[in-house]
């Protein structure tokens, strides 16, 4: 991927490795969408940031429960980077 960064993108990179990787921004989004093809050609590479914006991954034998433990997962994202939250909370039950 050297030399398809712009200058912009390597201080990304730069600030990326001197702060906290726990939760993404919107701009470790975007340079994940703006680099995915590149990032593809380095599968392992491609992995790590696939896990680092989506998270690991849910591994479930039960499509209802693994369907639900998506949706959790999903409102827990909308809800932390500030979106709409519902007036009051989803809970799920499973007969």
């Amino acid at each position: 991927m050297p030399g398809r960064l712009s200058d912009a993108d390597e201080e990304y990179l730069k600030a990326l490795k001197g702060r906290s990787l726990k939760e993404t921004r919107d701009d470790d989004r975007e340079f994940f969408e703006a680099h995915r093809d590149d990032l593809g050609q380095d599968k392992p590479l491609r992995a790590k940031w696939e896990r680092f914006i989506f998270g690991r991954p849910i591994e479930c034998t039960d499509f209802l429960a693994g369907l639900l433990l998506v949706l959790e997962r999903l409102f827990g994202q909308v809800n932390a980077t500030g979106g709409p939250q519902p007036n009051h909370p989803l809970r799920p039950q499973v007969a």
